[in-house]
């Protein structure tokens, strides 16, 4: 699992980001209308159909919870050919979010997308262009409980 990095908000102000949704919430909800819009932004380097070019990125046809630096004919950065890994949902979102962070070294210059909900949308519409796309995050329901919190001797 990708551990995600503070916000630079957080980072300088010392503070603990804000908890926002899980992961597994945002992807639940993703648009993939909205990720379409999104993804103009990413059409001038990548395309996202079965057989389709690659540019000055790779096409991005079975990108979720496929092998990394996969794609025939794409001269992809040492970085990205040696992470081993496949494209996890927390790993395309960290890298979506900036990808000079998620993996350093890499040569994509997309400074990122920094909104939550537009990078679960992204992955929601790049999951229809998968033909066997892992299965999402399981959604953790959070239920009270009926029992009080038990309190601390004070001694």
């Amino acid at each position: 699992m990708v551990e995600l990095p503070e916000t630079d908000a957080s980072a300088a102000s010392g503070e603990a980001a804000p908890a926002g949704p899980s992961l597994a919430v945002l992807l639940a909800a993703g648009d993939v209308t909205k990720g379409e819009r999104t993804f103009k932004k990413c059409q001038t380097c990548h395309t996202v159909e079965a057989g389709g070019d690659n540019k000055t990125g790779p096409n991005l046809y079975n990108i979720v919870g496929g092998e990394m630096a996969s794609k025939d004919g794409f001269n992809y950065s040492d970085a990205l050919t040696n992470y081993g890994s496949p494209w996890t949902y927390e790993l395309l979102d960290a890298y979506l979010e900036r990808p000079s962070r998620a993996i350093p070294g890499n040569k994509m210059s997309f400074a990122g997308l920094r909104r939550d909900t537009e990078r679960a949308d992204v992955i929601a519409y790049l999951r229809t262009f998968t033909e066997n796309p892992p299965a999402l995050p399981a959604v953790e329901e959070v239920t009270p409980t009926d029992e009080p919190a038990e309190e601390m001797d004070q001694q």
